[in-house]
């Protein structure tokens, strides 16, 4: 049996890890990790794991990784060899195995499109071709991003303007 990257979420408070991007973790802290849980997959076209979660509270967390902040104003991180370790010993502390770096980007990446492209500006199936992962991320990215524009693309966008170039 493999090991479980994405536990089971708890219905109680706490801090949580949450993977959204194979190298990308979130930190935060919720009253109930099970209903944030839900809103942060509802937010994304990409996989989203939950890897541990503590009492500790989510300021002292995320002091202790200040480095490996990605953004300013919310809680993403880079997955480094010392966040990882963090998140394993929470998540032996809950009784789960530890997880290795591969079985990040192992989990991580887009939501399948049911095999087929759609188009981003129009929103419908263009064509029944697969899709290979490159093409898959693209788009869970575009999507992702897209959501922030409440659906419409802008033209004041470079990621709207150019969504192919963009990787």
């Amino acid at each position: 049996m493999g090991i479980t990257v994405d536990l089971p979420a708890p219905s109680g408070k706490g801090t949580y890890f949450v993977l959204v991007e194979p190298e990308v973790v979130k930190i935060g802290t919720s009253i109930c990790i099970r209903n944030r849980l839900s809103n942060i997959r509802a937010s994304t076209f990409r996989r989203v794991a939950l890897l541990a979660w503590t009492e500790l509270s989510e300021q002292y967390v995320q002091g202790l990784f200040i480095e490996d902040r990605i953004t300013l104003s919310r809680g993403f991180f880079r997955v480094t060899p010392e966040l990882l370790l963090f998140i394993n010993d929470r998540r032996v502390e809950l009784g789960y195995q530890s997880i290795e770096e591969i079985l990040l980007w192992e989990f991580g990446g887009p939501l399948p499109y049911s095999g087929r492209a759609v188009s981003p500006i129009l929103n419908d199936v263009t064509s029944s071709v697969n899709l290979g992962p490159e093409d898959r991320s693209r788009m869970g990215r575009y999507y992702t991003h897209l959501r922030w524009h409440k659906n419409k693309p802008k033209s004041t966008c470079e990621f709207c303007i150019h969504p192919a170039d963009n990787q």
